[in-house]
């Protein structure tokens, strides 16, 4: 209720349970507890405790009244119309939509009670429905009147889905329409409404002999019974608005109550119109027993209405809403209760639409319509997830679940490396046939390959196929050890997340997607997220793994899977790696190991001295060292290794791996005491002495800067150490050695000021370098910082201009006592000397001024504003170069650090690198090549240089002065040769080989594949002409991908099934294009329709025989007893005057394009008269007679076929004689003339007989 909230009726009573502007209102219907509240713009509120407390579930913002609606079958479904659709299987807790329409907000949603996949909605000016619960949409807008009128309300026929009405806006006579096709057309049917808006109309589904509608309008109700026009309903109502329509359905159809929300008038309440319930009332079953051209279907006739039931049964139909003018199978049974019905002679692959129906003396009552899909006349099957993969074998299989309109004659696999495979692929044949789960096991497979897999069966009526699979098959282990990766051939990530991050799989490391929650990702440089992650790789510049942490990642774990590896030829293995863990919220990573087909969770490592299954928590910054001892795996040839990193409670806790090792073990006893007692003295800003007790042995110091060494020493290995930090070996992370040896002291120079700096001290063996690593002696310093000096005054002399080296600073327009610019750096070399250009100014009056310039401690003194600058070779790294400028002619009165009077100090940043070094290009640019409109680049990688120059042809390219450059958007004029001038601090300028840029050109087809015509089994072969670059090929059969990537297709055998229309995509480096289409035809095999048929005739008659064939380019050749006739070759063959020799056998060949075919044979038979048959040794007689012959041969060496014919071609006598007198009774045969015909071995004779 606007205003006044959302209010709940229990118990004669109304309680308050929402406030603000209460709006559309559900209750589960079965549970009562659970409840829906609106607010205004579909703010949904759900309670499950009868409003104790309520949880909103919105999942947008829609109109001012959003409607919802409840799934009539399954309540944890419900629907919500904002901008899209959207639906929600678990009672508001997730929503998905299900449209795409972007047409404005929804007004109006009604869902069919009879097919809760029918769904009806509506923006006012549109109306959409759904068959298939939102997978599909139709606009059934037709013929309603949108234009001058808006939908306000949709309802659907309680027992047909295709029955539907809306309400509708506007002063007009369109205030309701019907439709009873599912929207495909409407129908208005306002007849004794007024010319106002309608908002509101509901069914009394309990009327089952007539439809009762009411309508709410903007003066009251109206209803409409069955054909009538509409009536007032409105006895005891105001004249008002009437907003909605509810009818309450009590068990008693004449208790049900009819329920009126009005504008401004409260809620009213009346008794509905009493239903018409003359007819019978039934139900439509459920369908059961589907094949592809059979179901099971009944219904149950509850009541028989007002008179007796005289017939039920079920009616269907392909379209909806079928009637008994449609498909009707009669039960044969009346009166009340449940009975099925076989449907026969459906069609396959089709909906049926079905209702049950019972007839009485009012008329036809119909349940609610049913639809079903029949079956394929193919078998049903699908695909089984591949199981046992390995580098060269796989078992895939699949599930019958139903045959087809005929038996299984064959079942197995396909697949191919491409998708979508087909029995025209690989095939393996499963050998058994029927439904049920088979498997097949696939081998000989290529490692590391992608396959694509489908499950078949074939019945006589075709071939079905189950969903395609893939899977990849593993790598071959490896067995060459020792093994490192350290993903710097990996390429990064475009932007890791908590999604399914596919990398190279260099070796076969790949995320192991069926067992984790999130990803590693190859990564370099730093994270995305400060405070957390590392800052590069363990060795700087190159790439590393890690997962992410910030959004939504947290919490989540993530495992690597290693490569298989074949420990059978190998001992005493373990596993290396580096891990980053910094992070204040930091999770957990730990290690699983795999062999023997089983794996090992949470195996102990060593992680920097703490031995563990895992860790956790906040390692630090750097990059860490672990070892694990995987020994237990010796021997094994399936040994592999997870990482499995759990991330934190919020984004700082990304966790990194770098660096990973598989070696042989080194066997080794380190010392049996540890070095103690870290002392540290004469610690400077740059410098510090450092002591510890060792008692003699070796040992090995090593420093970082700002945390502890993460990375300890080798067993086995041996370092080189320098005092100079950062100049000796590291171990990793910027873990450097300062020290080897006997000593118990070393002096650290080239440290920054004001920095920490921590030490671990090791014992080890000298001879086999063994480290003891259990607790070594630690210790930390802190650096001086930098003195300070300034003058008192700001006035007189100052610094105007410093120039050394890149360093150009100039400050004319300051004046100050102190400048700090060691934010300006340059790069100067160990032992080099460098002008120093200094020019001294003044903010007053012009003194005589002096100045001095000081690297670190060093004095170097200068009488003149112009010097040369040493660079002592003992700095190594960042130094300080002050310069101090003061109001005197004594440069003796000048000193680093203090305050005097008048003048001005400013300190630089010298950053000293070793002595200079020429130029060496490491890796030169190379050719390229690009589309048209697209993007190139080139790279040179060089050691020492200071500044690089590219050129076009020899020109310079104004502002290319990096290490690479882009050519973007290239056109015909950027193909050249390229190269780059490298200069260093030292030696001449280098330029690198020249590096081409070609321009691709499109993929274009300049001969069209052509239509053939071929006959059944031959080849046929289409041919397709194209240039541009890189090109490859992809034929189409229809949609269907087929053929090799080749120019040409070749068909061999070709089938009915090959004949279509094919076409090419042509894929070149810039583009692709498709070819027309060609069409494959099939030439009319030569065929024989109308066989040439025997004749009986005459001497002297002139006869024909002949004969229809099919075909392309026809000949024919007849022929006599085996040899052709010359000159007949027609369709048909004369011959004139017959003649005795004229008898026998004739065929024809026929030859076409496709093939020859000879006919069958026709016999011509010629008669003759009864004289003549005594030439042959034969004499019939009486002849006419009553009925008996007698037939006698002269000279009878063989048995003789005697048939005898009536003149309309019956035989009526059929016998063999084998002796010379023979006699033949055929008295009961009617009196007229007979054809006898003698079948001898070598010919026939024909004459006649007189039966009188």
């Amino acid at each position: 209720m606007q205003d006044n909230g959302t209010k709940l009726y229990t118990s004669s009573a109304w309680d308050d349970v929402k406030g603000g502007d209460g709006m559309e209102c559900l209750i589960d219907y079965s549970d009562v507890n659970i409840q829906y509240g609106t607010y205004v713009r579909g703010q949904i509120s759900r309670t499950t405790n009868h409003w104790g407390s309520a949880t909103d579930i919105e999942p947008s913002s829609g109109n001012w009244v959003t409607p919802f609606i409840i799934d009539p079958v399954d309540p944890s479904v419900i629907y919500a119309g904002y901008e899209e659709i959207y639906k929600t299987t678990d009672r508001g807790n997730s929503w998905s939509t299900i449209s795409s329409f972007s047409s404005g907000n929804f007004d109006a949603m009604a869902i069919a009670p009879s097919n809760n996949q029918v769904l009806y909605v509506s923006t006012g000016s549109n109306i959409w429905v759904t068959v298939d619960g939102g997978s599909n949409w139709t606009n059934i807008n037709s013929t309603l009147p949108l234009g001058s009128s808006n939908i306000t309300y949709i309802a659907v026929k309680g027992d047909d889905q295709n029955t539907v009405w809306v309400s509708l806006s506007g002063y007009n006579n369109n205030n309701v329409y019907e439709s009873t096709d599912g929207g495909s057309s409407w129908t208005n049917i306002s007849a004794g409404l007024p010319g106002i808006p309608a908002y509101s109309i509901v069914q009394n589904t309990q009327s089952t002999g007539e439809v009762q509608l009411y309508v709410g309008t903007e003066l009251g109700v109206y209803f409409k019974k069955g054909s009538d026009n509409w009536v007032e309903f409105n006895t005891g109502l105001p004249n008002v608005k009437i907003g909605e329509l509810e009818i309450f359905y009590d068990a008693i159809a004449l208790n049900s109550k009819l329920y009126a929300a009005t504008y401004g008038r409260g809620l009213w309440v009346t008794n509905v119109e009493e239903p018409n319930n003359d007819l019978a009332s039934i139900t439509t079953s459920s369908i059961a027993d589907i094949t592809h051209n059979s179901a099971t279907v009944g219904g149950e006739v509850v009541s028989e209405g007002a008179s007796s039931v005289t017939e039920r049964g079920i009616v269907w139909n392909l379209t909806g809403s079928p009637t008994t003018s449609d498909n009707k199978v009669i039960d044969g049974s009346v009166g009340t209760g449940s009975y099925t019905t076989s449907l026969s002679g459906l069609t396959a692959e089709t909906t049926h639409y079905v209702k049950a129906y019972a007839i009485n003396s009012h008329g036809t009552a119909y349940g609610a319509i049913v639809s079903f899909n029949t079956l394929s006349e193919t078998p049903g099957i699908e695909t089984s997830n591949p199981t046992n993969i390995t580098n060269s074998t796989a078992t895939v299989g699949g599930d019958i679940s139903y045959e087809g309109a005929s038996a299984i004659t064959e079942r197995g696999i396909v697949w191919n490396l491409t998708g979508d495979p087909t029995t025209s692929d690989n095939k393996i044949v499963e050998g058994s046939t029927g439904t049920g789960v088979f498997t097949v096991s696939m081998s000989g497979l290529s490692a590391s390959t992608m396959y694509y897999v489908k499950a078949y069966a074939s019945n006589t009526n075709g071939t079905s196929y189950g969903s395609e699979v893939n899977f990849m098959t593993l790598c071959d282990a490896i067995s060459s050890l020792p093994y490192i990766q350290n993903f710097d051939g990996f390429t990064t990530s475009s932007g890791p997340g908590c999604s399914n991050e596919e990398f190279e799989q260099e070796d076969c490391w790949m995320n192991d997607h069926l067992n984790d929650e999130t990803d590693w990702a190859p990564w370099s440089g730093s994270t995305s997220s400060s405070s957390t992650g590392p800052n590069d790789d363990i060795s700087g510049g190159g790439n590393y793994l890690y997962t992410e942490a910030s959004g939504s990642c947290t919490n989540l774990t993530a495992s690597l899977l290693s490569p298989i590896f074949d420990f059978s030829t190998t001992d005493n293995q373990e596993l290396v790696f580096y891990y980053n863990m910094y992070g204040t919220s930091m999770g957990s990573l730990k290690i699983d190991l795999h062999y023997n087909g089983t794996w090992h969770d949470g195996i102990n490592v060593n992680w920097g001295g703490i031995i563990a299954s895992s860790i956790s928590g906040n390692q630090g910054q750097g990059w860490n060292k672990a070892v694990a001892d995987i020994s237990a795996a010796d021997t094994y040839s399936d040994v592999q290794i997870r990482f499995s990193g759990t991330t934190g409670s919020s984004f700082t806790s990304d966790i990194a791996l770098d660096n990973i090792e598989i070696r042989e073990k080194y066997i080794c006893t380190p010392p049996s005491s540890q070095a103690s007692g870290i002392v540290a003295s004469d610690v400077t800003y740059n410098e510090a002495t450092l002591s510890w007790t060792s008692d003699g042995d070796h040992v090995i110091v090593v420093a970082k800067e700002e945390s502890a060494p993460s990375i300890t020493p080798e067993n086995g290995d041996s370092y080189a150490a320098n005092s100079i930090f950062g100049s000796g070996d590291n171990l990793g992370s910027g873990s450097f050695v300062i020290y080897t040896g006997a000593d118990e002291t070393v002096s650290i120079t080239s440290l920054n000021e004001a920095t920490e700096y921590y030490f671990a001290v090791y014992k080890y063996n000298e001879g086999d370098y063994c480290y003891n690593l259990i607790s070594p002696a630690t210790g930390n310093i802190l650096t001086a910082g930098y003195c300070s000096s300034e003058a008192t005054s700001i006035y007189d002399s100052r610094i105007d201009e410093v120039i050394i080296n890149t360093i150009n600073n100039n400050t004319t327009s300051d004046c100050a006592t102190y400048s700090d610019f060691t934010a300006l750096s340059t790069d100067v070399e160990q032992g080099q000397t460098f002008t120093l250009s200094l020019t001294l100014g003044s903010c007053g009056g012009d003194y005589a001024k002096g100045a001095k310039v000081y690297v670190s401690d060093i004095n170097s003194v200068t009488t003149t504003y112009t010097a040369n600058i040493a660079i002592p070779s003992i700095f190594l790294g960042s130094v300080r170069m002050r310069i101090v400028c003061s109001e005197t002619n004594d440069l003796s009165f000048i000193e680093p650090c203090g305050e005097y009077y008048y003048g001005e100090t400013e300190d630089y940043t010298l950053n000293v690198v070793n002595e200079c070094s020429e130029v060496l290009i490491e890796k030169q640019p190379e050719d390229t090549s690009a589309c048209l409109g697209g993007n190139a680049s080139f790279s040179v990688v060089a050691t020492n240089a200071n500044s690089y120059q590219w050129f076009k042809d020899e020109n310079i390219i104004d502002g290319e002065t990096n290490n690479s450059f882009a050519v973007n958007n290239v056109s015909s004029n950027d193909e050249a040769d390229y190269t780059c001038l490298i200069t260093g601090s030292c030696g001449s300028p280098v330029t690198t080989s020249i590096a081409s840029l070609t321009l691709n050109t499109n993929a274009t087809i300049t001969a069209e594949p052509a239509s053939i015509e071929v006959c059944e089994g031959e080849t046929a072969e289409f041919t397709i002409v194209a240039a541009g670059t890189g090109l490859s090929y992809q034929w189409k059969k229809g949609t269907e991908n087929v053929g090799t990537n080749s120019p040409t297709l070749s068909i061999t055998l070709v089938t009915e099934n090959d004949a279509t229309d094919y076409s090419c995509v042509v894929s070149g480096t810039c583009n692709s294009i498709e070819s027309n289409s060609a069409n494959l035809s099939l030439k009319i095999a030569t065929q024989i329709t109308t066989q040439p048929a025997d004749i009986n005739t005459s001497v002297g008659d002139d006869i024909t025989f002949s004969v229809v064939a099919d075909g392309e380019n026809l000949l024919y050749q007849w022929r006599f007893d085996g040899i052709n006739i010359d000159g007949a070759n027609e369709d048909s063959h004369q011959i004139l005057s017959v003649v005795k020799d004229d008898a026998g056998e004739y065929t024809v060949t026929v030859s076409g394009d496709c093939g020859d075919v000879t006919s069958e044979t026709a016999n011509l038979s010629v008669t003759t008269g009864i004289q003549e048959l005594s030439e042959f040794g034969i004499k019939v007689y009486p002849n006419p007679s009553e009925g008996i012959f007698n037939i006698q041969y002269s000279n009878l060496e063989k048995a003789v076929e005697v048939l005898i014919y009536s003149l309309d071609g019956k035989v009526v006598y059929n016998e063999k004689h084998f002796s010379q007198m023979n006699v033949i009774n055929i008295s009961d045969k009617a009196k007229g003339m007979y054809i006898v015909r003698f079948n001898f071995e070598d010919k026939s004779i024909v004459s006649n007989i007189i039966l009188k």
